[in-house]
C-alpha cells in the first residue's frame, strides 16, 4: 500500500489508474483482479472525443464544416460521418455510372474542398504534426489501454467509434493532398439526402433523451410507482411529453437568459477560439447561434457522461489487462 501511495506522484495516466486502485475497496476484488474505476472510463472517452473534435476533416453530413467541431463530439454523429464516407462513393458510382476514383474525388470535394480559416483553433487543428503529437501522447495509449480492459463493452464501443472516425478523417485529409484525388471545387456535386438530413437534430435529440433518462430514472424505479399502475402511467406520460420539452427549452434558450450570446458578441476573440464565430463573405465575424447552441450541448454531453458513469457504472466483473498489472508491479 505504501508503494501505491508513493506511485501517486507519477504524472499522467499512471497516476490516475493507481489513484483509482487505491480507492477500490480491497474486499471487492481478488488478488488477481483490479476493478476498472468509472473516472478512467469517462476520462478516456473525453480525450478520444476531443481528439476527433480537433480534426479538420471537413463537413459533417452536409453541415457547415466549422460546426463539425462540436457535432462530432457525439458518437452518434461519428456513426453518421462514417456511414456517409463509406456510402457516398458507392452511391455516386452506382447512380451516375462513374469509377471509384471519381466517386472519392467528389466525396473529398463535398467534405474538405475549401480550407478552414487559418486562425485560432482551426489553425492549430490544421497542423498535422500537432494533431499526431497529441494523438500519440494521449488518445493512442488510452486507446490501447481501452482495448485491453475487461468488462466494459459499451465504453469500448463508444471509444472505438471515436477512433474509427478519426482514422477515416486522417485518410481523407491525406487523400485530399495527392493529385489523383484533388479535392478542388466541383460544380453541382451530387447530394445524398438520406444521410445529410436531420443530423444536427439527432445530436440535440440524443442529448435531450440522455439527460431525461439520467434524471428521470430514479423516479420511475420508486416503490410507489411500482405498486400504483395509474400513477406509473401518468408519470411515464409526463416523462414522454413534458420533461424532454423542458430540457430542450433549457438547453436551447437558457444561454440567452444568462446573457451568453451578448457576452460572446462582446468578446469576439474568445468566440473565434471557441469556434462559434465564423467569417462571412465580407470578412466580418458574426456569431453563429447554431454553433454555440451545439457548444452548449457538447458541455451537456460531458456533464451527462460524468454523471451517468458516477451513478450507473458498476465495476463488478471489470479488470485491467495483465500487462498493465505487470508494469505497475515492475
Amino acid at each position: 500500500m505504501a508503494e501505491l501511495y508513493t506511485a501517486l506522484s507519477y504524472d499522467g495516466l499512471e497516476g490516475l489508474i493507481l489513484f483509482s486502485m487505491v480507492q477500490t475497496p480491497p474486499a471487492s476484488t481478488s488478488r488477481h483482479e483490479i476493478e476498472v474505476p468509472w473516472p478512467l472510463c469517462a476520462f478516456t472517452l473525453l480525450v478520444l472525443a476531443i481528439n476527433s473534435m480537433a480534426q479538420p476533416a471537413g463537413r459533417l453530413c452536409g453541415h457547415h464544416r466549422l460546426r463539425r467541431t462540436y457535432l462530432i463530439s457525439s458518437p452518434l454523429m461519428c456513426v453518421y460521418d462514417l456511414l456517409f464516407v463509406l456510402l457516398y462513393p458507392v452511391y455516386i458510382c452506382t447512380r451516375y455510372s462513374v469509377d471509384i476514383s471519381t466517386g472519392i474525388t467528389l466525396l473529398l470535394s463535398k467534405k474538405v474542398s475549401a480550407p478552414v480559416p487559418d486562425e485560432k483553433f482551426h489553425a492549430l487543428a490544421q497542423r498535422t504534426w500537432l494533431r499526431w503529437l497529441f494523438f500519440v501522447l494521449g488518445p493512442l495509449p488510452l486507446g490501447i489501454l481501452l482495448a485491453g480492459l475487461n468488462g466494459v463493452p459499451w465504453t469500448q464501443l463508444i471509444g472505438f467509434i471515436f477512433l474509427a472516425d478519426w482514422i477515416v478523417g486522417e485518410i481523407l485529409i491525406f487523400l485530399s493532398t495527392i493529385s489523383p484525388f484533388s479535392s478542388g471545387e466541383h460544380e453541382n456535386v451530387p447530394d445524398m439526402p438520406e444521410l445529410t438530413t436531420y443530423t444536427g437534430y439527432s445530436f440535440v435529440g440524443f442529448t435531450i433523451l440522455a439527460w431525461t433518462a439520467l434524471f428521470w430514472t430514479p423516479f420511475l424505479r420508486s416503490e410507489s410507482l411500482q405498486h400504483n399502475p395509474s400513477l406509473s402511467l401518468a408519470v411515464n406520460l409526463l416523462f414522454i411529453s413534458v420533461v424532454p420539452v423542458c430540457i430542450a427549452w433549457v438547453l436551447a434558450l437558457g444561454p440567452e437568459f444568462v446573457g451568453l450570446g451578448r457576452f460572446l458578441e462582446r468578446h469576439m476573440t474568445l468566440s473565434k477560439w471557441l469556434c462559434v464565430a465564423f467569417p462571412d463573405l465580407n470578412g466580418f465575424y458574426p456569431l453563429d447561434t447554431g454553433a454555440w447552441h451545439y457548444a452548449v450541448l457538447f458541455l451537456a454531453n460531458v456533464v451527462f457522461g460524468i454523471l451517468a458513469y458516477a451513478i450507473f457504472y458498476d465495476p463488478r466483473g471489470t479488470d485491467f489487462p495483465s500487462w498493465v498489472k505487470w508494469v505497475f508491479r515492475a
